[in-house]
């Protein structure tokens, strides 16, 4: 006790106000500490309750023939097959779909899934294409054009969580798509899903 009491101060009200420092600073401590767990527990029960909510949400997807042709082949060479007409970009987005639903969902690697909206976007991919081979365009078409790719989840989409791989970001919802998803939708891809 000797060794301690050479340093504290030989007035008693400044080892009261050393006291009292000393006491709210543990009680910064232990405040920060009760709100970081409590956060860390709301962060955690929303995180579940989404992952929960992916995982009881059922997809139904179209059987394409010869489906494992495609899932070999590289993009350039899924190009030009959507050129001539050997597959269309919505078959491709039921393909890559359903793999990932039931082998991305097995093993964890989807932090959100794009399903739906791929769909309806390769609809449209296909009209486009149409049409531009009707006018003899089709060269003109954007590189990634009706082609489905994954993204990670780094990279910002409008209307989509951006976690990074982090529970604390839960909440981090982009406004915007960010540089490079807009690249990757300028040039024709239909994002399929959001991997971790």
């Amino acid at each position: 006790m000797n060794k301690i009491e050479k340093y504290l101060p030989k007035d008693s009200k400044q080892k009261y106000a050393v006291a009292v420092l000393l006491g709210l600073y543990i009680l910064n401590k232990t405040g920060r500490y009760i709100y970081w767990n409590y956060r860390n527990s709301q962060l955690e029960a929303r995180a579940k309750a989404f992952a929960d909510e992916k995982h009881n949400r059922r997809h139904e997807f179209i059987k394409v023939e010869n489906e494992s042709d495609f899932l070999d082949l590289d993009v350039s060479q899924l190009r030009e097959k959507l050129l001539y007409g050997e597959v269309t970009s919505e078959q491709l987005v039921h393909i890559f779909a359903n793999r990932s639903y039931t082998i991305g969902r097995r093993l964890g690697l989807t932090a959100e899934e794009c399903f739906d909206e791929a769909i309806e976007e390769a609809r449209k991919k296909d009209k486009e294409r149409e049409e531009a081979m009707r006018n003899e365009k089709d060269h003109l078409l954007p590189l990634l054009h009706g082609i489905p790719i994954a993204i990670k989840d780094m990279l910002q989409q409008k209307g989509k969580r951006t976690t990074v791989g982090t529970q604390f970001m839960m909440d981090n919802i982009s406004e915007e798509d960010g540089a490079i998803v807009k690249v990757l939708k300028q040039q024709g891809a239909i994002i399929l899903q959001i991997t971790l």
